[in-house]
């Protein structure tokens, strides 16, 4: 008996000094379950297959990795996605049953503030945070919101600088008209932008809305159109961008710029409209050119070729935003070393980082106080940098060739 247990301790010393000399022992792998409620069919289903490809393209590089690391913990990304349809309502009951029933542990945000107004609201219900990639509407940090972080700067600061390049123009435009679709983003575009043309000394000649799912907006226009302006400015998604541009080109309503708050960035809108999308300018938050890198994505061209290999074209700031909302919850997350949505959300606000979007921090209503925004233009088919011009691809076209003279 003697025996058998010296050799049964022999045998176990063995095993624990193979064990111990090995390594480590592996972290257990876990399952973190995210939701997404995203217009995948009607009126924004663009601008929300573009949000969903950049969640993808974070979950499946993170995965890459082995997962968001707790601990000895990885965590594995699985993101639930849901169609909202564009409806505010049909996504706050999503979102209560991605909390409720899917048991997701934090929500990545949809498309639009108006979606995300009502999407949050559940997440502040029941205390879950939501990183909200394309939801800046200015009153939606209004609102006191706990759970709540936004990748995005207020939408009434973003075509300032479309105003700021119209005065350095030649002949400088001296009138402007806009318009705006009726809701929220659109409207807080509208009013910033009108403002900040008056405090610059430009005429505002006409201003109108119209409602949000309008495909038809020629009387709007052709009310503009008799005001002669120098300038059209719009507050608008693709769709309703889409039928601008082709009905001005039916009335030969002719401006020296137009300029969209969405269309011209995507690559969808060249796409829909070939040489009559020339000359149009937007807005990008970010672009494949932009200085940036981080440690997940690489540089910002590194992140568009990703984007290109893995869904077939070059992004937009849309995109892009998608993706650094999960990379900035993964580095919450690890920073915090907890799933806990308290700490997590803490922690994320008062974080300083830098991504691929650039230098990024938050007040305490959420919001990125760090702006780096770039007016483009589409040019021979391509989206342009053109200002501001110490980071132009391409020299500015102005005043737009007039539609009769387009080829």
């Amino acid at each position: 008996m003697r025996g058998f247990f010296r050799f049964f301790m022999i045998l176990l010393t063995g095993v624990l000094v193979c064990i111990f000399s090995a390594g480590p022992i592996r972290s257990a792998e876990r399952v973190l379950k995210l939701g997404a409620s995203v217009c995948l069919t009607g009126r924004l289903s663009k601008e929300g297959s573009y949000i969903r490809d950049g969640y993808t393209l974070w979950q499946e590089e993170i995965n890459k990795r082995g997962g968001i690391k707790i601990g000895q913990d990885n965590y594995k990304v699985e993101i639930i996605y849901y169609d909202d349809k564009g409806d505010a309502q049909t996504g706050g009951k999503l979102t209560e049953k991605l909390i409720t029933e899917d048991k997701a542990s934090f929500i990545l945000g949809p498309y639009g503030t108006v979606i995300t107004m009502a999407t949050a609201g559940i997440g502040e219900k029941y205390r879950i945070l939501t990183v909200a990639p394309m939801s800046n509407a200015d009153y939606i940090f209004d609102r006191g919101l706990k759970y709540f972080i936004s990748i995005l700067p207020r939408a009434s600061v973003l075509l300032r600088p479309v105003v700021d390049l119209s005065q350095q123009l030649k002949p400088k435009p001296k009138t402007v008209a806009i318009i705006h679709a009726d809701d929220a983003f659109s409207e807080f575009i509208a009013q910033g932008t009108r403002d900040y043309c008056i405090e610059k000394g430009l005429q505002v000649v006409y201003e109108a809305k119209y409602p949000a799912e309008a495909k038809d907006v020629s009387t709007i226009l052709l009310a503009a159109k008799s005001k002669e302006p120098d300038m059209l400015i719009t507050g608008s998604h693709f769709n309703d961008g889409v039928a601008i541009t082709k009905q001005m080109k039916e009335m030969n309503f002719q401006v020296k710029l137009l300029a969209l708050s969405v269309g011209p960035e995507l690559p969808a809108f060249v796409e829909t409209l070939g040489r009559d999308a020339e000359y149009a300018m937007g807005y990008e938050l970010w672009t494949p050119y932009s200085p940036w890198k981080d440690n997940l994505f690489g540089t910002s061209s590194d992140y568009a070729e990703m984007i290109r290999k893995r869904f077939g074209y070059i992004p937009s700031y849309h995109a892009t935003a998608a993706s650094v909302a999960g990379e900035v919850l993964q580095l919450a997350i690890e920073k915090a070393g907890t799933l806990n949505v308290d700490k997590v959300t803490d922690t994320l606000r008062n974080m300083k980082v830098q991504t691929i979007w650039g230098p990024m921090a938050w007040n305490k209503v959420g919001e990125n106080t760090e702006i780096h925004s770039s007016i483009i233009q589409v040019l021979n088919g391509k989206v342009e940098v053109v200002y501001p011009f110490e980071g132009k691809t391409a020299n500015v076209v102005y005043p737009f060739v007039p539609w009769a003279q387009r080829k």
